[in-house]
C-alpha cells in the first residue's frame, strides 16, 4: 500500500485569462474563507494549502484550484499518514506559511529519482557521442599502411564502448520513467530489436508529470546550455549518420544485397 503523502502549495500565481480580483472571489466561495485569509494566500509567499494528502486527494485540490483559475503545485511529504477524516474543500484549510521543497537535483546516472527531458536527451546523446569516438579511434588506428592496432581489437573495442553505452543510459531511462510516472522495469524495453527506437523516442518526446509523483519531486529545470545541447547533438548525429551514408553508398548497397540476397549473380 503507498503510504506517500502530499502537499498542495499555492504561490498567488494566476492563469493569464484571469483576473486576480476574480480569483480571490472564485477563492473565497470554494474555502469559505475570511477576505484577511484569502489576501494571505495572494501574498506571493508560498503557502500551504492542504497538507496529508493522499495522490488522489490532492489533484482533487488541483482540480479544484484550476478551476478557480490559478495555479498551484503539489509536492511530497513524510510517508507518514496521520489523518482520520478526509478532509473537504468546504472547510477552511490551515494554511501555513512554508518554503516548498526544492526540486530534485540532477545525478546524472543516478537510478533514483526523476529526470527531465532535455538531461535525459543530452546525457544520452554524450554516451553515445562517447561510444562513436570510442569506436572511430580504434577503426582509423587499423588503416594505414603500417596499422597501430589489429581489426581485431577494433571490433573489441567498438563492442565494447556500445555496451558502456548501453549500461550508462540505462539509469537515464529508469529516471525518465519515472518521470512520466511508470516503473523504470520498462526500460528493459529498449533492449529488444523493433520496439527499442519507438519506446526511446516515446521518453525522451513525452512531457513529464507536472508536480510530485512517488518517485520524487520535479527535477530542476535545465540551463541553457543543456536545452541548447538537447537539440543540437540530436541533429549533428543524423547530419553525421546521413553524410556517412551518402560517402558509403556503394558498400552500403552491396551490403544490404547480400544480406538480404538481392546480389545480383555474376555475368556469364
Amino acid at each position: 500500500m503507498d503510504t506517500t503523502l502530499y502537499k498542495v502549495v499555492f504561490e498567488g500565481q494566476t492563469h493569464s485569462d484571469q483576473h486576480t480580483e476574480q480569483v480571490k472571489q472564485n477563492f473565497t466561495d470554494l474555502f469559505q474563507a475570511e477576505p484577511p485569509q484569502i489576501e494571505r494566500l495572494f501574498s506571493g509567499q508560498p503557502i500551504i494549502v492542504r497538507k496529508n494528502l493522499r495522490q488522489q486527494e490532492a489533484r482533487q485540490y488541483e482540480e479544484a484550484i484550476t478551476r478557480a483559475g490559478a495555479v498551484c503545485r503539489i509536492l511530497i511529504q513524510k510517508p507518514v499518514y496521520t489523518a482520520t477524516v478526509l478532509d473537504t474543500l468546504q472547510e477552511i484549510p490551515p494554511w501555513e506559511t512554508e518554503q516548498p521543497d526544492a526540486p530534485t537535483t540532477i545525478d546524472a546516472f543516478s537510478s533514483k529519482g526523476r529526470l527531465g527531458r532535455a538531461h535525459f536527451i543530452t546525457y544520452t546523446s554524450l554516451c553515445v557521442l562517447l561510444a562513436a569516438v570510442l569506436s572511430s579511434t580504434a577503426w582509423v588506428l587499423t588503416t594505414g599502411a603500417t596499422p597501430v592496432i589489429p581489426k581485431g581489437a577494433a571490433i573489441i573495442t567498438t563492442i565494447s564502448a556500445c555496451l558502456l553505452a548501453i549500461l550508462a543510459s540505462i539509469p537515464l531511462q529508469i529516471r525518465r520513467l519515472h518521470d512520466l510516472g511508470h516503473t523504470g522495469w520498462l526500460s528493459l524495453i529498449s533492449l529488444t530489436p523493433l520496439t527499442n527506437i519507438p519506446f526511446l523516442c516515446y521518453i525522451a518526446l513525452r512531457p513529464g508529470n507536472r508536480g510530485a509523483t512517488p518517485y520524487g519531486n520535479t527535477t530542476e529545470p535545465p540551463s541553457m546550455v543543456v536545452n541548447l545541447l538537447a537539440i543540437v547533438l540530436p541533429l549533428l548525429f543524423v547530419i553525421a549518420s546521413v553524410l556517412t551514408l551518402m560517402a558509403n553508398f556503394s558498400d552500403v548497397q552491396t551490403w544490404l544485397q547480400q544480406a538480404f540476397g538481392l546480389l545480383a549473380p555474376p555475368p556469364q
